[in-house]
């Protein structure tokens, strides 16, 4: 599985929220257990690297960014791309929290 993130602002503005183009981003996100993950030069469609992600069955394997930017006022889309090599189908769920735990 491959993986870019981007966000746009209601004004077409393009936001690149993680393009894997060097080893310093995987600093940016919480890893799950049972995931394994590298950059990549197959699938990239922002620069020349994508990540690669190699989930194995658990609960919950997946990623989880450390975002630095939390204000998302103004933004009317989060696009993500998402490249299965595989022939078995794969599930993603995506899960926002827009409020922050007590």
């Amino acid at each position: 599985m491959f993986f870019i993130a981007t966000c746009e602002k209601t004004n077409n503005k393009e936001f690149v929220l993680f393009d894997f183009e060097s080893e310093s981003v995987l600093d940016e996100f919480h890893w799950k257990c049972h995931t394994l993950f590298s950059l990549s030069d197959d699938h990239a469609v922002h620069g020349e690297k994508s990540l690669k992600l190699e989930l194995f069955p658990s609960s919950y394997p997946g990623l989880s960014p450390k975002l630095k930017h939390h204000d998302w006022r103004g933004y009317g889309s989060f696009c993500f791309d998402v490249v299965n090599p595989s022939p078995e189908p794969v599930s993603i769920v995506l899960r926002i929290d827009d409020k922050k735990e007590a």
